[in-house]
């Protein structure tokens, strides 16, 4: 099994410990994510049958007219950001900068707070003017959108929270907030859109849509309970009383910000591309027969897809942060061997990650 270098794992009292007891290993955390991707995907595939008997094609339709425009506002506030926190927050941990790793949170999270509630805010006041401008072109989508609005800001914290803790090598609470977060993603979808059923397809389809308002929240409670958790590993470690290591300054806040931008963008500018491409598919695609009533009958045939989009770079997250730790702590050895043939072959598919990882003094080519 790949180990990280003792002197970085957290040990009671002083002593040398394996990684395990600072966080799971490479392998270990691998498995871990797969195998919450596989639960997540499954029970979203559930779900839909469900979902589906209750609002029928057009009532999918109506959902998933408003997903887009909500998938989009999601993915700009945060897209990378968890990719970026993990490979700070890794350096941080490797270099046994508590004070510095614990200062990345904070201020990511600042950061990911004021994003999430401008593009909330933007959300839900967009949702008239998209109605007003054909954008969306059945105005019973209006609620849908109006109600996936302030999803968008748990969302974002959700990102900084795994983000971070991914940078610690905690791959659990990543993979147990996910299944919680998708198990009451479901209920709440399939008793809030039978429950409004009965006022029009227009209200059940806005249930449906709480559902992502739902799943987040108990997401981020989740999260919150393994923070705390590692709250009290650090002071018992490390003490309460933190502070940078002997002869090093705390990094500038707009350093930090700045490096969580260059090291999200390249991510971002993958990941957007679907969203973008499904509010063209709103703009393009023309009512025809019945008007709006086959054109979301027709729209609700793709809405199936849409449920696990945001789990899919968790995987590259885990291993950034790797990549990130092992930089900083000068184990060039460790991160090819960690690595290896696949993590070649699928960062060659994403931008950026064929530049130039900074991590601390070191410099990492992502040829590996």
């Amino acid at each position: 099994m790949f180990q990280i270098d003792k002197d970085t794992a957290i040990g009671s009292n002083g002593s040398q410990e394996p990684k395990s007891s600072k966080g799971e290993s490479f392998l270990k955390g691998t498995f871990i994510l797969t195998v919450a991707g596989l639960v997540v995907k499954v029970i979203g595939s559930l779900n839909w049958i469900f979902v589906s008997r209750i609002l029928g094609g057009e009532g999918i339709g109506l959902y998933q007219m408003a997903f887009p425009i909500y998938f989009l506002a999601m993915t700009v506030s945060q897209a990378g950001v968890p990719v970026a926190i993990s490979i700070i927050t890794a350096e941080r941990v490797a270099l046994k900068d508590i004070y510095g790793a614990r200062r990345v949170f904070h201020i990511s999270m600042a950061l990911m707070v004021v994003t999430g509630i401008f593009f909330s805010i933007l959300t839900y006041f967009a949702a008239d003017w998209l109605i007003e401008w054909h954008f969306l072109r059945d105005p019973r989508a209006y609620k849908s959108v109006v109600v996936l609005a302030p999803t968008v800001f748990f969302v974002t914290l959700l990102a900084s929270s795994r983000g971070y803790l991914q940078g610690w090598q905690r791959m659990t609470p990543t993979a147990v907030s996910q299944i919680v977060e998708q198990i009451f993603r479901v209920i709440t979808m399939v008793l809030l859109a039978d429950l409004f059923l009965p006022w029009g397809l227009d209200y059940a389809a806005a249930g449906a849509s709480l559902g992502a308002l739902a799943g987040a929240i108990t997401g981020l409670i989740v999260l919150v309970y393994f923070h705390v958790k590692l709250d009290r590993d650090i002071e018992r470690d490390y003490g309460h009383d933190l502070r940078p290591p002997e002869g090093t300054q705390p990094e500038p806040a707009r350093r930090i910000i700045k490096r969580i931008f260059q090291l999200s963008l390249p991510v971002s500018a993958a990941s957007i591309m679907l969203p973008v491409v499904s509010n063209l598919d709103l703009m393009i695609v023309r009512e025809r027969g019945d008007g709006a009533v086959r054109l979301s009958d027709r729209y609700g045939g793709a809405a199936r897809q849409s449920l696990l989009h945001h789990h899919s770079l968790d995987g590259y997250e885990h291993r950034a942060s790797d990549i990130g730790g092992a930089g900083a702590a000068g184990q060039g050895t460790r991160i090819r061997s960690d690595c290896g043939f696949g993590a070649h072959i699928e960062y060659g598919m994403l931008p950026g990650f064929r530049h130039r990882i900074r991590t601390g003094d070191a410099d990492i080519i992502a040829h590996i």
